[in-house]
């Protein structure tokens, strides 16, 4: 299980900056990487390489719900 005070003292420049972009709560993130942690059973993580998979899967889901938007106003 990774801690609040871990996440925050870990995260680099890049995803930290990324976070910012994606107006990102430390709390919402910290929830997502202890998921991925215990559904994929990591033993041994890197802090931002859970970091980096959880943005991408994140901007993924707002790219899709951007387009899903687009092709209902087409309809």
């Amino acid at each position: 299980m990774i801690l609040l005070e871990e996440l925050k003292n870990s995260l680099n420049e890049e995803n930290i900056a990324e976070m910012k972009k994606l107006e990102m709560p430390f709390e919402w993130l910290l929830r997502e990487c202890n998921e991925m942690v215990e559904e994929q059973k990591i033993v041994n993580y890197n802090i931002n390489d859970i970091v980096k998979e959880v943005i991408n899967e994140y901007m993924g889901q707002l790219i899709f719900r951007e387009n899903r938007k687009y092709d209902l106003d087409r309809e």
